[in-house]
C-alpha cells in the first residue's frame, strides 16, 4: 500500500499545486521533484514494486485498502473499541492518503467513497489521538515532535498492556 502515494505523487502532472509560496512551489515543482522522481524510481525497482506497470501497482494497493476496510468493517478501531500500535502504524499510512495536499490520488477518491470506514477510521483516530492536530499543523510556533503538547496523566498515552 505504501508505495502506491509516491508512485501518483511523484510521476502525475499536478495542475493543482498546494499554496505553499512561490519560492517553495518553484523549489519543489522544479528541482526536488524531479530528484525525487529518480530516487524513488530507484528505490521503487530495487524494492520490487516498481517493476510493475502503473495499472498493476494500483490494483495491489486497491487491493491492500479494501482487505484492510475488510478488517475494520464496522469497527471503531482495528481491534475493538480502543487503539493500539497497530492503528497508529495504520493511521500513519492512510492520514497521507487522505490528507495528502494534492487532491484526487485514486486512494483518497477510495476512501472517500466506496471505503468510506478508512476515512472515518483516520477521523476517529485523529479526533482521539490528536485533539490539537490544527494547533499542531498550523502553528503557534509549536514543534509537532514537541512532547510538552502531550499530558501524561492520560491514561491512553502511556498505557500498559
Amino acid at each position: 500500500m505504501f508505495w502506491g502515494h509516491p508512485r501518483w505523487l511523484l510521476f502525475q502532472d499536478h495542475e493543482e499545486w498546494p499554496n505553499i509560496g512561490r519560492e517553495l512551489k518553484y523549489l519543489w515543482k522544479y528541482q526536488l521533484m524531479p530528484r525525487n522522481r529518480t530516487t524513488h524510481k530507484k528505490h521503487m525497482y530495487g524494492h520490487g514494486i516498481g517493476r510493475h506497470t502503473e495499472h498493476e501497482l494500483f490494483s495491489i494497493v486497491l487491493k491492500d485498502l479494501k482487505a484492510l476496510s475488510t478488517f475494520l468493517g464496522e469497527k471503531k478501531f482495528l481491534f475493538g473499541d480502543e487503539p493500539c500500535e497497530y492503528d497508529c502504524a495504520i493511521f500513519g499510512q492512510l492520514a497521507q492518503l487522505l490528507w495528502c495536499p494534492f487532491p484526487g490520488s485514486p486512494q483518497q477518491i477510495l476512501m472517500k467513497g466506496e471505503l468510506k470506514n478508512l476515512e472515518e477510521y483516520c477521523y476517529r483516530m485523529k479526533d482521539r489521538c490528536w485533539p490539537d492536530w490544527e494547533r499542531c499543523i498550523l502553528g503557534d510556533n509549536v514543534p509537532i515532535t514537541s512532547f510538552t503538547m502531550c499530558n501524561a496523566a492520560d491514561p491512553y498515552i502511556f498505557k500498559e498492556e
